[in-house]
């Protein structure tokens, strides 16, 4: 449909003869382009400071699917990292082992579990070897089925309850959990320190947590200890 008759309008095309531009206003137009650049480029506001909860780009940890770095770490429900470990898991009390839990466990074949004395050259307190990689605890008094404690440092199997001697000051025991890329063979005859130093060193990762055991706080029941019972229960 074509337009009205009274909205025609005629184009004509009109040739305009090249004109050099004199110089002067080859620079008039330079100074306006760069005016309206800087005007572009700056209008008198300023960026709001990032306030909380705003989405910012940052690197991010590598999550687990809860939502939690994946930090391979070791604690107990019943005793924080660095804390005193109660009496009921001293020679003071029923003596018995700490539950454990861990959490973004590497790639392995199994784990395995080491307690030392720190304070009396490593005296080893408790090895459990064969620990499935698929197991992420175990309560108190108790193991993974799967799982195989060895000989602690007075050649008895399992749990050896802290009882540092009198005198002897604030006794720290490392719990060290070991990934393994391969299945630790133990020798039964095997004394713990040799077990443990094996593991160690066969170890590819560890998560750890410490706990502290004052002889005031870890004495047998009935008294003090003997000089007979000092030795080997640090």
């Amino acid at each position: 449909m074509g337009w009205p008759q009274d909205r025609r309008r005629t184009v004509q095309t009109v040739a305009v003869p090249r004109r050099r531009l004199a110089p002067a206003v080859v620079v008039a137009c330079a100074t306006l382009l760069l005016v309206g650049a800087a005007a572009c480029s700056s209008d008198g506001r300023t960026l709001a400071p990032i306030q909380p909860g705003q989405t910012t780009t940052t690197r991010a940890p590598v999550t687990a699917i809860s939502g939690a770095p994946l930090v391979f770490s070791l604690s107990s429900p019943d005793v924080a990292d660095g804390g005193v470990l109660p009496d009921r898991f001293t020679c003071s009390g029923a003596g018995l082992s700490p539950s454990l839990k861990w959490a973004a466990t590497p790639t392995a074949e199994e784990l395995a579990l080491v307690v030392r004395d720190r304070n009396a050259n490593g005296f080893v307190h408790w090895i459990v070897t064969h620990i499935d990689r698929t197991i992420i605890s175990f309560g108190s008094a108790a193991v993974p089925e799967s799982a195989v404690q060895q000989v602690n440092s007075t050649g008895a199997l399992g749990w050896l309850a802290p009882c540092p001697p009198a005198g002897s000051g604030r006794h720290i025991y490392d719990f060290v959990l070991h990934v393994l890329n391969a299945p630790i063979k133990v020798d039964p005859s095997m004394p713990a320190v040799d077990v443990a130093s094996r593991i160690e060193a066969a170890s590819i990762a560890q998560a750890r947590m410490s706990v502290s055991v004052s002889p005031g706080s870890a004495e047998p029941p009935g008294g003090s200890l003997t000089p007979s019972s000092v030795t080997p229960t640090p």
